[in-house]
């Protein structure tokens, strides 16, 4: 039986390790292997995961790097207001976005949230505000945005087919009025990365309405599932 521990390296549509910075861990051999592996065709593209906006500009000077997944939502608009985006479709690279709702935290009343994110109450009440006069979800205005990236895959979280199809349907929903989804944009505050980096929330603990934890993407329980939206509108799932 084969050794569930070790690597067998076969064929893959791209290596991505995350944080640039690991690419010169082992004294950078592990990302002359990657090179290696890529020019022998076993690696179509190379890319990294950027845990910040300043890796995903460092990341972007690197030719090498084709691939690039980054943070962005309309808490976290760092990327969005540096027109990250445009440049790296200018630049031919492949974009995927994770943390469109921002570890769960999007799905919760702004008023449940914890004193240590307290920058996030009032951005939150904005586009609870806005998806009420727009009748829809506040999950699909976070949904909406990410759609109107330019050339970016948005990447996703789900537990159950229910939630899945939820996600689908806000997706491809056209309720929302693009004039006044940008002005929606224009009237939220570009936040401190202490504010929108899980990696910074230290031991906070955050809960949906009901006292449980509400983990990953979706409230209640921890994400079992990834999902990604291609730019043709079709999605993949993955179950972990």
């Amino acid at each position: 039986m084969r050794d569930p521990r070790r690597l067998t390296l076969g064929s893959a549509q791209w290596g991505m390790p995350y944080g640039i910075a690991n690419r010169h861990g082992c004294g950078g051999r592990l990302w002359r292997t990657l090179l290696a592996e890529r020019e022998a065709g076993r690696i179509d593209a190379l890319g990294i995961s950027a845990a910040t906006p300043e890796e995903a500009w460092a990341a972007l000077a690197d030719p090498n790097i084709e691939v690039l997944q980054v943070a962005s939502s309309l808490l976290a608009l760092r990327l969005y207001r540096q027109d990250f985006f445009p440049r790296a479709r200018e630049l031919g690279r492949t974009i995927y976005v994770r943390s469109i709702f921002l570890r769960g935290v999007a799905h919760l009343e702004p008023q449940t949230l914890p004193p240590s994110l307290r920058d996030l109450v009032e951005p939150m009440r904005t586009i609870f505000a806005f998806a009420r006069k727009q009748d829809v979800a506040p999950r699909a205005l976070y949904l909406a945005f990410a759609r109107e990236i330019p050339a970016a895959h948005p990447v996703i979280g789900c537990e159950t087919d229910d939630q899945l199809e939820g996600l689908l349907e806000d997706w491809e929903s056209d309720k929302i009025d693009a004039a006044a989804m940008a002005q929606l944009v224009e009237s939220l505050p570009t936040l401190e990365a202490e504010a929108v980096d899980p990696s910074k929330w230290g031991d906070t603990r955050i809960e949906d309405g009901n006292g449980r934890d509400a983990v990953g993407n979706q409230t209640e329980t921890a994400s079992v599932a990834a999902a990604t939206i291609g730019a043709t509108d079709t999605i993949s799932t993955m179950r972990v």
